[in-house]
């Protein structure tokens, strides 16, 4: 390899769970952004996904793993509905965080 050409070294974190993709980076920054607006239509839209899509990675990750990510409240007569997200998806999103640093940190100690 030429030294003055170096190239960037990338991995893609993934969480997989009986033989699938349960959380990648974009399913991680959309359960993110539901957690962070309360609102699973805001957090597609956050993200230029919509909002279809983001019900569908939603539910295909609660098909898996049997359990639900997010608590919905409907609103009443003029909104105030919630979304949050469960104990259980909170902990799978730090878990893929804190898989993705420490990837991360060892490309910084090959580089």
């Amino acid at each position: 390899m030429n030294p003055s050409k170096q190239r960037k070294v990338r991995v893609k974190v993934m969480l997989i769970l009986k033989d699938k993709c349960i959380l990648g980076n974009g399913r991680a920054r959309l359960l993110e952004e539901i957690d962070r607006l309360g609102c699973i239509s805001e957090a597609a839209r956050e993200l230029n996904m919509p909002y279809r899509v983001a019900i569908r990675h939603i539910r295909s990750v609660e098909r898996v793993i049997g359990e639900k990510l997010v608590i919905t409240r409907r609103g009443g007569r003029g909104g105030g509905g919630r979304t949050q997200l469960t104990p259980l998806a909170k902990e799978i999103v730090n878990n893929y965080k804190k898989a993705r640093r420490a990837l991360e940190e060892a490309l910084k100690e090959l580089a």
